[in-house]
């Protein structure tokens, strides 16, 4: 799941909410709509939260970009006020469901049980985005790990850490870790433990619903 708000409270009541949960994980969190067409870029997530709050009728431009890049997307949006025209509006550019503010978190961790199965997730991942091995590299960048930390960890070769750090580094767009690790924590995918995987024999590594 991907999560935005640009209430920092929202975005972390609904990771501590999901965190509980051993069927979610936060793939990343935003504060501002924007950030999040890159962030699934990158994670490739099954479902999106939007808080539209009172602008339910701005989101729906980037609901609809959101939904032709990615048509697999659930995308839920929240929000605080809403004509019937903004509603519409957003239903046709292909929001799953709409979830009103007082309808509370329950309403979203309800509508989570609409998961996407795990072939549709791989695919999209292997059409460019971060794999989950790729993002435990980047974590564990973050941790300050250095390479031969990383490959004891994780069980594989320093050398196929090299080699992801490298594919990390072309789907960020960056040139070093250090911008890696800056990228990752703007989209928020760090925000969470680094794996503590305990040293392994090393192996090589070749339709619509509104809520009312």
């Amino acid at each position: 799941v991907a999560v935005q708000s640009p209430r920092r409270l929202l975005r972390d009541a609904l990771a501590a909410c999901l965190a509980v949960r051993p069927d979610v994980a936060v793939v990343g969190r935003v504060a501002e709509p924007d950030g999040i067409l890159a962030l699934c870029e990158l994670r490739r997530p099954d479902v999106v939260i939007l808080d539209a709050g009172q602008r339910l009728g701005d989101m729906a431009g980037r609901v609809s970009a959101l939904v032709h890049r990615f048509p697999d997307l659930n995308v839920i949006v929240t929000y605080r006020d809403a004509s019937e025209q903004e509603i519409a509006a957003a239903c046709r550019a292909g929001v799953s469901s709409l979830v009103p503010e007082s309808r509370g978190l329950v309403a979203v961790l309800a509508l989570l049980r609409r998961k996407k199965g795990d072939h549709a997730r791989e695919a999209r991942r292997e059409r460019g985005g971060l794999t989950d091995r790729e993002h435990e590299i980047v974590v564990l960048t973050g941790s300050g790990h250095s390479v031969t930390e990383i490959a004891a960890l994780l069980g594989i070769s320093p050398l196929t850490v090299e080699n992801l750090k490298r594919r990390v580094y072309a789907k960020l767009e960056v040139s070093s870790g250090a911008h890696a690790v800056a990228r990752a924590a703007s989209l928020g995918m760090l925000e969470r433990k680094a794996p503590v995987a305990a040293p392994r024999r090393r192996t090589t590594e070749g339709g619509s619903g509104v809520l009312g």
